[in-house]
């Protein structure tokens, strides 16, 4: 087909280009209709205090279209003033006709804020003042007009007119230049596609510090108004620059020549920038054709194309929204207002609770930097709102209050699994006339109601943390209550202990940190393979005092198992005699010596040798290795020790939701269409199963509130007399009084 087309001549050329292209026309209409079938005018005024700014159109610095032709029709949204005379032309809320229109541009007034269909923030459909005359009627258009299928079908009919002309422009372009134009750029327009040959934007205002040329390409330096920012472009040297060096630029300016990328005109200069554009680029088409359209049509399908009423979400903070979904503004809105007025509580009890305590501690996960420079002050109300801001690392803050530490949990949730299982020392009394016991294990439920309203810290104790230390921990320091030692120094923390500690409210005790347990069997097979194995052996000793004669002729595992095991008690190794006991002692002398035990040594009845406590020197070293244990305990003196809280003061603080973040988003109509709430029209248009199978996962419902889907269904279309305003009317019977006609006289 791209061949014959090409091959061919003339006016064989032009009709295959023109049945080729007005297949293009008639689908462009059908996606207009498509995402557009239920914009219906619902309500009389939305209330919005929101329009757009129009002005004429220019071209070439020629004027397209006048500014009278584009605000005829069109609901003033501010006053209109006589620049020079200061007389109200139109005043707000007023629908300007012809005679205002032609006063307006008589009086030179560049442009004026409008009513527009893009603004209207009802949600479903549109308003009248938002949209305004009605221009098949000249008159303000009716509740229940069905102005979107109107809109589509006055930009797609046309649409013909601009792909039958589009070969009189015709020719061959090699250069491989982006020259859309026609129905292609107004394709483009309206799927709000990224252009072949983009213009690039200034980011910034600021001046072209620099122009330089790099092989192949050129960057453009422009440096910011007050210095301190610099932003770079690459531009391909093809690409015609419309800057120089020492220019001024705006913040959006154009700075390269081709078509302005949507995207990011709208990240530069905002959504409204967008609807501006696009308007502005659909009519110099048409217009270039000599095909005139209003306005508010093109306004019309833009409403779904770039909506202002929808948002995408581009971090949903702590709300039920997904990133990437697509919101209602109205909504969002409110979640905001709800999360704001949550934290703003949540901080003035904080700031109650905390204000005037030390910090003396924060626990977090990731960067606490921003915490950190708090310790040891006086906590105020500006350094509690950083560091419970929004979003914040903090799990936990360590303050003093009347020289008691107290540990405050960061968020509810945490603060119920942390103190979950806990026994509470106290008393409690909850909402709702419920008390919980004291000395009985805090379950979720009981927190759940300490939660709603905790004025005081609870004091617990942690007795999985208590048990947990049993048979592990050795005590660092003598543990006393009433000036009586409940368990001394080094002592094993043992279950009993334990018990102990927990009926006195022992509130903490001080283990030491990381005990060292050595097994002697592996410390001599240690010493033995790094001092003499594979060394010649000339002699064996057993422990019946003989020697052995079939002996290995180096020393290898069975002699080292042998020492091991007691059954060698000497050896002659390259001429050097080594006995078991000053194998042992040398084990012992570097594993153990100038260290303290941690565990008595006993003999094999049992009897305690060496207590534990005792520090090791030569002479309990002799006595340790007559017993010759199989394990020992051992700390050295200056060992780290640590403190373990048993009983604790823990009170919570609200944690702050953060906020979500959202940003304005561009569908093109292809796109709206699939994401209407409507998922038979969806369903209708493309990707049939997909947009199915998705409402259903979902659980949607469909409202029927478009003329699409009340088709499918067989119901009434919700436009003309089948709206709600003109169907929801009551009739009541009314009983007439009968009328006697009077009779003469002469005719009785």
């Amino acid at each position: 087909m791209l061949e014959y087309f090409i091959s061919t001549h003339g006016a064989r050329k032009g009709l295959a280009d023109t049945a080729l292209r007005t297949a293009k026309s008639g689908y462009l209409t059908r996606r207009l209709v498509d995402v557009s079938q239920d914009l219906i005018i619902l309500e009389e005024d939305c209330g919005t205090d929101k329009g757009v700014f129009v002005a004429p159109l220019l071209q070439d610095d020629k004027v397209v279209i006048p500014l009278s032709e584009r605000i005829y029709g069109r609901t003033a949204l501010e006053d209109v003033r006589h620049p020079l005379e200061g007389t109200v032309l139109v005043k707000a809320g007023e629908i300007i006709d012809q005679v205002r229109a032609e006063r307006i541009e008589a009086a030179n007034i560049e442009g004026i804020w409008v009513r527009s269909p893009m603004t209207c923030v009802l949600r479903n459909g549109i308003c009248q003042r938002c949209y305004g005359l009605d221009l098949s009627t000249r008159k303000p258009v009716a509740i229940g007009e069905s102005v979107g299928i109107v809109a589509a079908q006055s930009i797609g009919e046309p649409g013909t007119q601009l792909t039958m002309r589009t070969f009189h422009t015709g020719g061959v372009r090699i250069t491989g230049e982006d020259i859309t134009q026609g129905l292609p750029r107004v394709e483009q327009l309206f799927e709000v596609r990224k252009p072949k040959k983009i213009a690039l934007l200034s980011e910034i205002d600021g001046t072209v510090a620099e122009i330089r040329d790099m092989g192949g390409k050129r960057k453009i330096i422009i440096r910011s108004d007050s210095g301190d920012e610099k932003i770079t472009f690459n531009v391909p040297s093809a690409q015609l620059l419309l800057v120089e060096e020492g220019d001024v630029v705006k913040k959006g300016q154009i700075l390269t020549e081709g078509y302005i990328d949507p995207q990011q005109l709208m990240e530069v200069k905002g959504i409204e920038a967008v609807h501006t554009y696009l308007v502005d680029g659909i009519q110099e088409v048409y217009k270039s054709q000599g095909v005139s359209i209003n306005n508010k049509h093109i306004e019309v399908i833009l409403r779904k194309v770039a909506p202002v009423n929808k948002v995408r979400i581009a971090d949903e903070g702590d709300t039920s929204y997904v990133v990437g979904e697509i919101v209602w503004i109205d909504e969002l809105e409110k979640e905001i207002q709800e999360i704001q007025s949550h934290n703003q509580r949540c901080m003035d009890e904080s700031v109650a609770l905390l204000k005037g305590k030390i910090l003396r501690d924060v626990i977090g996960k990731g960067s606490l930097e921003h915490a950190a420079q708090y310790k040891g002050e006086v906590l105020d109300e500006q350094a509690i709102r950083i560091l419970l801001q929004p979003g914040t690392a903090l799990t936990e803050l360590i303050v003093e209050d009347k020289s008691e530490l107290v540990r405050v949990i960061v968020g509810e949730s945490l603060f119920r699994r942390e103190l979950e299982g806990l026994e509470i020392l106290e008393p409690y009394e909850a909402g709702d006339r419920v008390r919980i016991e004291a000395n009985s294990p805090l379950t979720i439920k009981q927190l759940a109601l300490i939660t709603q309203d905790l004025r005081k810290p609870l004091q617990v104790l942690d007795t999985d943390k208590l048990f947990s230390l049993c048979d592990v921990t050795y005590l660092a320091e003598d543990v006393l209550c009433d000036g009586e030692i409940v368990a001394h120094k080094d002592a094993l923390l043992t279950k009993d202990i334990a018990l102990k500690l927990k009926e006195k409210s022992i509130e903490e005790i001080k283990i030491w940190k990381a005990p060292e347990t050595i097994d002697i069997s592996d410390a001599i097979q240690e010493y033995l393979i790094s001092k003499i194995w594979g060394r010649s052996l000339s002699k064996v000793i057993d422990s019946s005092g003989n020697e052995p004669e079939d002996i290995p002729p180096i020393v290898d595992g069975s002699i080292v198992r042998g020492i091991i095991e007691g059954e060698i008690t000497a050896i002659e190794a390259d001429g050097e005699i080594y006995s078991r006991q000053k194998i042992l002692h040398s084990v012992m002398t570097e594993k153990i010596y100038g260290k303290v035990l941690l565990e008595p040594v006993k003999d094999n009845m049992g009897n305690t040798v060496v207590p534990s406590g005792t520090e090791i020197n030569q002479q309990v070293l002799e006595r340790i290795i007559e017993v010759e244990p199989a394990k020992i305990v051992v700390r050295p003196i200056l060992a780290l020790s640590q403190v373990e809280r048993l009983i604790q003061k823990v009170i919570f603080v609200r944690k702050l939701r953060q906020e979500p973040i959202w940003k304005p988003v561009l569908l093109g109509i292809t796109k709206a269409a699939l994401a209407t709430d409507s998922f038979l029209s969806a369903a209708s248009f493309q990707q049939t199963a997909q947009a199915l199978a998705s409402a259903a996962v979902r659980g949607e419902i469909d409202y029927l509130r478009g003329l699409k889907e009340n088709v499918i269904i067989g119901h009434l279309i919700p436009a003309g007399t089948g709206a709600a305003v003109n169907r929801n009317f009551e009739i009541v019977e009314v009983e007439e009084e009968v009328s006697y006609e009077p009779v003469s006289v002469d005719r009785s």
